[in-house]
């Protein structure tokens, strides 16, 4: 495939699998053992847990989107520089759901074999989302708003987890 073929390729990917969350997709472009370098986790390995790892984030942000702001490819190495934006309305990393809405950008580097991706590498700034969350004191707050912060955010972190199981206890029943 040509250097054009692969940025083509690469923003078609994109679009399919992370912004409209087309999970079938993946079984289209990714090898069967790829492997996924995403930060915080060990590796994921194969398909099947990529798959896994996609519907996670499209479960905590559903209304999730991604805007592709620029696509390089060389060598059959193709990077894309995205933001995403969405509301969180699920769990996310043991976060119940906030409602709060994150915007973030993110490198994304993708090996391809062929026409399939068979290994990629993603850098985000993970304290960016927890920042947006309410998670993280702000910057310039004094010791002691700091300390009142992570008080009132394991509160509100607990009463939101606390809604959240009775609601999926009133939807079992």
């Amino acid at each position: 495939m040509t250097e054009d073929d692969l940025r083509d390729l690469a923003r078609e990917i994109a679009d399919q699998v992370w912004h409209r969350g087309r999970l079938a997709a993946i079984d289209d472009h990714f090898r069967e053992d790829l492997v996924a370098h995403v930060p915080e986790r060990p590796a994921v390995r194969g398909r099947r847990a990529y798959r896994e790892l996609i519907l996670a984030t499209r479960t905590s942000f559903p209304d999730l989107r991604q805007e592709v702001d620029l696509v390089i490819a060389q060598s059959g190495t193709v990077v894309l520089r995205s933001r995403y934006l969405g509301t969180q309305r699920g769990e996310h990393d043991g976060i119940p759901p906030t409602g709060r809405r994150v915007e973030i950008t993110e490198l994304l580097w993708l090996r391809f074999d062929g026409d399939q991706v068979a290994e990629l590498w993603q850098e985000l700034n993970n304290l960016t989302v927890l920042d947006q969350l309410g998670v993280i004191p702000p910057r310039q707050a004094t010791e002691f708003a700091r300390f009142r912060h992570v008080l009132r955010t394991v509160g509100r972190l607990a009463a939101l987890k606390a809604r959240s199981v009775a609601a999926q206890r009133r939807g079992a029943k």
